[in-house]
């Protein structure tokens, strides 16, 4: 008896906090809502959705992974180079946009030969018709290499396999549109907006990025390998670029955009062997493109249901002076869609 009524009066007292708590996120939602559809816009060129406070979405991606890598180390004279190739791991996802603000997730899902790729990616974006940003975290177990090096006269080559080799990369980009009352670049990716007329924008940018790999790990398998290779690399840039939106009859809309960064800082350094390291800054100016396209179709008037494919394509090269690194990414990611 003693306990129920400690559980009552524990349930009582909870009531006055559970209703200013409620509160709180009434307070906090209208403020989204005010915000969100405070926004001055051509609706000849675009509309919002009737549905827009929040967006889910289901999406498979396939992605593909190039880092190539050729250096030396000046004291020693070891050269040594390599290619960092992914297969090509579908992955699925799932998103959740409220008011314009979106969180994802993926792993992947592949196995192969019993072998389980850990491969993972969490993102966080805003886009917006004027201003927006995308910041990404994900880490790779899928890369495989041929590692060849000359010391001292010999080559070796040393093959790694899956699962031996981790790359975490994490990037933030952002952007600004200057025809943001007509050129909607979330209409796109976020389908936080509806294209009604086609329309394009000069597109300003800029970008971080940190790339860290890992290629083998001794403790872990000493029969497989007697070196490590650890390299950081990291950049950032300004950029300038160009997006269009072409709609077509039936309420299916095509985008393409481009934007390359021009470096203004970026840093290099590797450490093989366990002692044999180099820390150097990045040759500047150097250049990095990032292009993407889109297919989105919405079903009826209130474009309640949706799916499409957007395609993302990161080309840059980073070169100091005893290290150069090549990346190539590639993604393709398929999604259907709900506003609600």
């Amino acid at each position: 008896m003693k306990k129920i009524f400690i559980i009552i009066i524990a349930l009582l007292l909870s009531l006055p906090a559970s209703a200013q708590f409620k509160k709180r996120i009434k307070q906090f939602d209208d403020f989204m809502g005010r915000r969100y559809y405070a926004v001055n816009y051509d609706t000849t060129y675009m509309i919002r959705p009737p549905h827009s406070r929040w967006t889910i979405k289901l999406s498979s991606i396939l992605a593909w992974s190039e880092y190539k890598i050729t250096g030396r180390h000046t004291e020693t004279e070891t050269t040594f180079k390599s290619t960092l190739k992914s297969d090509i791991n579908p992955t699925f996802s799932i998103s959740l946009g409220y008011y314009g603000f979106g969180a994802s997730f993926s792993m992947s899902f592949n196995n192969d030969k019993g072998k389980k790729s850990n491969d993972f990616e969490l993102r966080f974006n805003s886009y917006g018709n004027a201003f927006g940003f995308d910041v990404t975290l994900n880490q790779l177990h899928s890369l495989s290499c041929d590692f060849l090096m000359k010391y001292d006269g010999t080559t070796y080559k040393l093959i790694f396999p899956e699962n031996f080799i981790t790359q975490t990369n994490f990037s933030a980009y952002c952007y600004y549109a200057f025809n943001k009352k007509r050129f909607s670049y979330p209409a796109a990716f976020t389908q936080g907006y509806i294209q009604k007329r086609s329309a394009g924008s000069l597109l300003v940018g800029a970008a971080v990025n940190v790339n860290i790999t890992d290629v083998g790990n001794i403790e872990e398998h000493p029969e497989d390998s007697t070196s490590v290779l650890y390299i950081v690399n990291s950049k950032m840039g300004l950029g300038l670029g160009y997006g269009y939106n072409l709609v077509l009859p039936h309420n299916w809309l095509i985008h393409a955009s481009a934007i390359p960064y021009v470096i203004f800082r970026g840093y290099c350094y590797y450490l093989i062997y366990g002692d044999q390291d180099e820390k150097e800054n990045a040759h500047i100016p150097e250049v990095f493109l990032v292009s993407r396209c889109a297919v989105v179709h919405s079903f009826g008037n209130s474009g309640r249901w949706f799916f499409g494919l957007t395609a993302q394509n990161n080309f840059s090269e980073i070169e100091s002076t005893d290290l150069t690194t090549r990346h190539t990414l590639w993604e393709f990611i398929g999604f259907f869609g709900v506003r609600l």
